[in-house]
């Protein structure tokens, strides 16, 4: 016999799958692995430093600068104007609040940290594999340089 679950807080849940977060620029990154990803990968990237809090959703390519037009679950779509393009990059190049576990000294940046979570909400590769290079076919090598999101249209 199955069982259905229905979440309730919703927050709870998005959180597992936050990249990183900016208060001052009020932007949420998160890569969320559900059943309706589509496409080539991306992350979203919120209008608010939360979720709930958030109204508008973009969904950004990891290997070039274009958006993923896709269901927005009650957020309205959104193109990044060119201060918001230029916030995400100095976000997404700021150091990360995580760092190798097997090597305390090396600090990821929040790009690294979003490749490490795409491919473990998404293509089930953990933090150790995508750090060792043994990456499923999917999957986002560590090195994958950032495109220029100023491009963005």
């Amino acid at each position: 016999m199955a069982i259905k679950v229905k979440l309730l807080n919703e927050s709870r849940m998005e959180e597992m799958a936050t990249v990183c977060r900016s208060r001052e620029m009020h932007i949420l990154v998160q890569v969320n692995a559900d059943e309706h990803h589509i496409g080539d990968a991306y992350f979203k990237v919120y209008d608010s430093e939360s979720y709930p809090k958030a109204q508008r959703v973009a969904r950004v390519m990891y290997k070039k600068p274009f958006y993923v037009n896709h269901t927005t679950y009650n957020k309205m779509p959104w193109h990044l104007s060119t201060k918001e393009r230029s916030d995400l990059v100095r976000l997404l190049n700021s150091p990360s609040c995580h760092i190798d576990r097997r090597n305390p000294k090396r600090e990821y940046t929040n790009w690294e940290w979003a490749i490490i979570q795409y491919n473990t909400e998404i293509c089930e590769t953990d933090e150790k594999d995508t750090v060792d290079g043994n990456l499923g076919p999917h999957a986002l090598s560590l090195d994958l340089t950032m495109p220029n999101y100023m491009e963005l249209d």
